[in-house]
């Protein structure tokens, strides 16, 4: 599992970026032929000194206050 976590996934020949919790659980029943629960990867994770926390696609704390205001009104106005 800490090989695959170091490399990205599609060098693996899966279809994604990021490792979640179930497509880990996943390589890792294809792999070593266990079923391993999604909760159970994720304490093996924090055991290897990873951290998993869901990427944010969020922006608001770079944004300016008031020209955020500002589109909002021109938007409501419209």
């Amino acid at each position: 599992m800490r090989e695959a976590l170091a490399q990205n996934p599609r060098a693996l020949g899966y279809r994604f970026n990021r490792w979640t919790l179930s497509t880990l659980a996943e390589h890792v029943r294809r792999e070593v032929h266990v079923c391993v629960h999604p909760f159970t990867i994720s304490r093996a994770v924090h055991r290897l000194g990873y951290s998993y926390v869901r990427p944010k696609y969020c922006l608001r704390h770079r944004q300016k206050r008031a020209a955020v205001r500002r589109a909002r009104r021109q938007r409501d106005a419209a």
